[in-house]
Formats: C-alpha cells, sequence, structure tokens
C-alpha cells in the first residue's frame, strides 16, 4: 500500500511539475480577469438578458398573431382562386357568345346583303324614272292634265301614198 501511495505521490509530483503549476496559475489567472469583466459588465449584461427576453416575448406574441394572418392569407388565396375561376367560366361563355353572334352576323350578311343590293337597284331605276317625271313636269305641266299631244309630222315626214 505504501508503494502504491509512493507511486501516486510521484504522478502527483509530476502533475504539479513547475511547468504545469504555471500553465495553471496562468488559467487562474485569465479565469479571474474573466470574472472581473462579467463583474464589470454585470448592468450591460442584466439590461442585454432583459432585452433578449423582451425580444423573445415580442417574438411569441408575432408568432401567436402569425396564425391568423395566414389563415386570412389563405382565405384571400382562395377567393383570388375561385374569382379566376369564375373570370374562366365568363371568358368562355364569352366565347361562345362571339361565336353565336358572328355566325349570326354572316347569316345576315348572306342572306341580307344581296336583298339590299337588288332593293338598291331598283330604288336607283325608281328614281331615275321620277327625275324624269318632274323633268317632264316641270318643261310642261299640262301635259299631266291634258295627256300627251301629237307631235307634228316633220319635213318630209308626210303621209306615205
Amino acid at each position: 500500500m505504501l508503494a502504491k501511495l509512493d507511486s501516486t505521490s510521484n504522478n502527483i509530483n509530476s502533475i504539479l511539475n513547475d511547468e504545469n503549476r504555471a500553465a495553471f496559475k496562468s488559467a487562474l489567472a485569465d479565469i479571474a480577469i474573466v470574472a472581473h469583466t462579467i463583474a464589470a459588465r454585470k448592468n450591460t449584461l442584466d439590461a442585454g438578458i432583459a432585452s433578449a427576453a423582451r425580444t423573445f416575448d415580442n417574438g411569441a406574441r408575432a408568432t401567436a398573431q402569425l396564425g391568423p394572418a395566414i389563415e386570412r392569407i389563405g382565405r384571400g388565396a382562395d377567393a383570388v382562386e375561385k374569382m379566376g375561376t369564375e373570370v374562366a367560366r365568363t371568358g368562355v361563355s364569352a366565347g361562345t357568345m362571339v361565336d353565336s353572334v358572328g355566325a349570326d352576323v354572316k347569316r345576315f350578311t348572306a342572306e341580307t346583303i344581296p336583298e339590299l343590293e337588288r332593293l338598291l337597284g331598283e330604288i336607283s331605276v325608281l328614281a331615275g324614272s321620277l327625275r324624269r317625271l318632274s323633268e317632264k313636269i316641270e318643261s310642261g305641266p299640262g301635259g299631266l292634265l291634258l295627256g300627251r299631244r301629237q307631235v307634228p309630222s316633220g319635213p318630209g315626214e308626210g303621209t306615205a301614198k
């Protein structure tokens, strides 16, 4: 047992040699400096910790409020999607209506325009007749009441024998 005690004592002495004692002393000095620095900045550290606590509290409140906001955004996105679907349906309906109107316009054009052209031709002939009638009335309105006069025969148009 004495041998073990002696061996343990030798190991402790080798651990506590001058070099290790100097390193241990230096580490203790560094720890003392850190402890003094922390003690000197105690108020600043306390304020920082309190500020961090407020920041975490604010973050927790913001996170709590974020849920309903995300819900509202989701409802808004659903409404926009529904509106887009309605606009697409309306567009299809409008396209169908335009196609229908286009077919009606083509049928109107095919059936009505030739009839209008014929009618305009007749109106043109009628206008020509009315113009000739008005010219005759202006030149001799008596012809309307008395009828046409016989035009006398011209020279050389005598009666044939």
